[in-house]
C-alpha cells in the first residue's frame, strides 16, 4: 500500500486569482471538471489565502483527498492524493484531466506529473548530482542499514542491475564501467604505484588490477560498503574485495583525509592519486565545508605526487556548471604548477552526463 500522489499545475492571467468573482468561477469550473472524474468529491474548507489566493480542500471516495490552491501569480495547483495499492485513475485518465480543465479555464499552460507512489517499503525515487528527481525500475531493497558514516542501501532494478545507494544517491551500478574507464582516462597504469581515496564499491581498485600495477593502495572509512558490494556487487568488484592484502594491493578501512596526512609525515609517495570520495557540492555558495575538504585533498595529494604523478578524480554532472568553474579555480590556486585535461561520459544509472578531471603536477 503507498500514498499515490498526481500533480497537475496550470497558468492563467493574475487577474483570475486575484478578482473575487473571476477566482471564484475558476475554482469552480476547476472543481466540476474533477468532480466528473474523481467519484463522491465533496467540499471540506474553502479559504483566502494571505496573498491573496485560494485554498480549497477536498474528500473524495477510496480514502482519496484533493487540495486546489490559486496563486496571485497566476499559478493554479491541483493535487490528488489516494491511500491504497494503485491510483484512483489510470496514467491516460490523469493526462485527459489535465487537458479538460485547461480547456475550461482557458489556461495557457498546463502540466500533469503522473502518480508518484510514495510511502512504499520499496523506494524508486533517488536524485541527479542537481537535484532533479528520477524514478528507477526498482524491484527490491537487498540491504539497508545506516552506518556511522552514511545510510547505506542496495537495490535491484529493472534498467542498471543492482545499485549502491549512499544517503539517498546512487553511486555505482552493475551497468556503470564507463565512470570507471572514464575516471582511469587513457593512461599506463602497469608498473605504477596508485592510492584510491575512498572506492568502497571496489569497481576502481577491480579495473586497475587488470593493468598489472606496481601496488594499488584503498582506503574504505565504511567497511559495511565493502562487504555489500562484496556480496550484491561482484560484476563491479570482481573477486578483489574478497581479502584485503593482495600481492599488489592492500584494502584499508579508514579515514582517507588522515592517512593523507600520515603519508605526509612518511613522505610516501605516489604515480597515481584516485579521489573517490563524496560528490563536489552542486554550488560554490553552499557546502563551503565540504569544498574545503576538496581543497585540502587536492592540496595534501599534490604533495604526494612526483613531478608527472597525476591527480584524478570525479567532480560533478554537466548540469552543475559552477562546481565545475569552482574546481577549476580550486585547481588554479594550487601553490604547485599543474596541468588539467577533462573527459566526460553519460553515466547510464546517474542518467546524466558526469565530468572528470585530470590534474598533472609539473
Amino acid at each position: 500500500m503507498s500514498f499515490n500522489t498526481a500533480l497537475l499545475d496550470f497558468s492563467v492571467a493574475p487577474e483570475v486569482i486575484t478578482n473575487p468573482v473571476e477566482s471564484a468561477t475558476l475554482h469552480q469550473r476547476i472543481e466540476a471538471t474533477v468532480g466528473a472524474a474523481v467519484a463522491g468529491l465533496t467540499r471540506l474548507i474553502e479559504d483566502l489565502t494571505p496573498s491573496g489566493g485560494f485554498l480549497l480542500n477536498y474528500s473524495a471516495d477510496a480514502e482519496t483527498f484533493v487540495t486546489l490552491r490559486g496563486h496571485p501569480s497566476g499559478l493554479v495547483s491541483l493535487q490528488i492524493e489516494n491511500y491504497g495499492e494503485a491510483f484512483i485513475m489510470d496514467n491516460r485518465a490523469v493526462l485527459q484531466l489535465e487537458k479538460d480543465i485547461r480547456a475550461e479555464i482557458g489556461a495557457r499552460r498546463g502540466k500533469a506529473i503522473l502518480p508518484l507512489r510514495r510511502g512504499r517499503d520499496i523506494d524508486p525515487f533517488y536524485y541527479t548530482s542537481d537535484d532533479r528527481l528520477v524514478e528507477y525500475g526498482t524491484l527490491e531493497t537487498l540491504f539497508d542499514e545506516v552506518t556511522p558514516y552514511q545510510h547505506v542501501q542496495v537495490v535491484r532494478t529493472r534498467d542498471f542491475g543492482n545499485i549502491l545507494v549512499l544517503d539517498g544517491f546512487h553511486n555505482m551500478s552493475e551497468k556503470d564501467l564507463v565512470y570507471t574507464e572514464t575516471l582511469m582516462a587513457a593512461e599506463q597504469y602497469e608498473g605504477k604505484t596508485a592510492l584510491i581515496l575512498g572506492g568502497g564499491d571496489g569497481g576502481l581498485l577491480y579495473e586497475l588490477l587488470k593493468h598489472n600495477p606496481k601496488f594499488v593502495t584503498m582506503v574504505e572509512i565504511d567497511d559495511v560498503v565493502i562487504q555489500q558490494c562484496r556480496k550484491h556487487l561482484r560484476t563491479v568488484c570482481g573477486d578483489c574485495l574478497d581479502k584485503y592484502d593482495g600481492d599488489n594491493y592492500k584494502i584499508i578501512v579508514g579515514d582517507a583525509f588522515q592517512f593523507l596526512r600520515d603519508c605526509l609525515k612518511e613522505g610516501r609517495t605516489f604515480d597515481y592519486i584516485f579521489y573517490d570520495l563524496s560528490d563536489i557540492p552542486v554550488s560554490p555558495k553552499h557546502d563551503r565545508n565540504l569544498w574545503n575538504m576538496v581543497r585540502d585533498v587536492l592540496h595534501d595529494s599534490m604533495a604526494l605526487l612526483p613531478a608527472g604523478g597525476k591527480y584524478m578524480t570525479h567532480v560533478m554532472g554537466i548540469n552543475s556548471p559552477a562546481a565545475l568553474q569552482e574546481f577549476e579555480t580550486l585547481v588554479d590556486a594550487l601553490p604547485v604548477k599543474t596541468t588539467r585535461t577533462q573527459s566526460a561520459a553519460f553515466v547510464p544509472s546517474f542518467l546524466e552526463t558526469w565530468v572528470f578531471y585530470q590534474i598533472t603536477k609539473c
